[in-house]
């Protein structure tokens, strides 16, 4: 590595060079294009278009509020050889915590996520609160011996450098956020108990694909594929 002076027209910079061995193309930092000139935020130039007379929230209700729900039910596919894991006491809980944890079971009932659970299952996980900045707690479920059995589906994710190529000179831009994208996902009826968890407060299962489970990034990515199949540079 050595320091070197760089310049372009009128701009001069002095920046670290690595040296690489077979690096057949060198490559300049963002730090650096950005001080010679070579690129500029465009962050001013940026936007936003409102069509005229469009009430998205109005004509659509229904989009705007609560879960969305997709029409086909995922099935959580196992190993053939797979081994049951049941929990069958819940993990300690710090008191304080005791009350946002049922606040937030409450909130995923309400929603349809999850169910009781009052029969016998062969499967049972675990549940971890873990504490928001914001003071809430995120509820998450312990799936690790569950994702040991899980056939996972091989289907193409997108990387970003893909999606951005696809990009291409585009000028518009409009931004779809799917809200908790997983629990939009209805599982079968065959899948729903191999999900259930312990609690303090019982056990549940879900009736939406959970959060954390090994297939779920790929199902939903073929779930948004399908989707936007006839649109133009759809991947989801």
């Amino acid at each position: 590595m050595f320091q070197a002076n760089l310049s372009y027209r009128q701009r001069k910079v002095t920046e670290p060079v690595y040296v690489i061995p077979d690096q057949t193309c060198p490559l300049l930092s963002r730090k650096a294009c950005v001080a010679l000139g070579l690129i500029t935020h465009t962050d001013d130039e940026i936007g936003e278009v409102t069509p005229r007379n469009a009430d998205f929230k109005t004509d659509f209700p229904s989009l705007f509020s609560g879960l969305g729900k997709v029409k086909t039910e995922v099935h959580i596919t196992l190993q053939p050889d797979a081994k049951p894991h049941c929990v069958y006491t819940p993990r300690k809980i710090p008191y304080p915590l005791l009350p946002k944890v049922k606040q937030e079971l409450d909130s995923m009932l309400q929603q349809g996520v999850i169910s009781p659970v009052t029969v016998p299952t062969t499967w049972c996980s675990g549940l971890v609160p873990v504490p928001k900045p914001n003071g809430n707690v995120r509820l998450c479920i312990d799936l690790t011996q569950l994702n040991k059995a899980v056939q996972r589906e091989i289907h193409p994710i997108p990387s970003v450098d893909e999606s951005l190529a696809k990009l291409g000179k585009s000028r518009f831009f409009t931004k779809l956020d799917a809200n908790s994208g997983f629990w939009q996902l209805p599982l079968d009826e065959g899948s729903k108990l191999l999900t259930t968890f312990v609690t303090p407060f019982g056990r549940y299962c879900f009736n939406r694909l959970p959060f954390g489970i090994s297939s779920a990034p790929e199902i939903f990515q073929r779930t948004m594929s399908e989707i936007l199949k006839d649109v133009e540079n759809g991947n989801g």
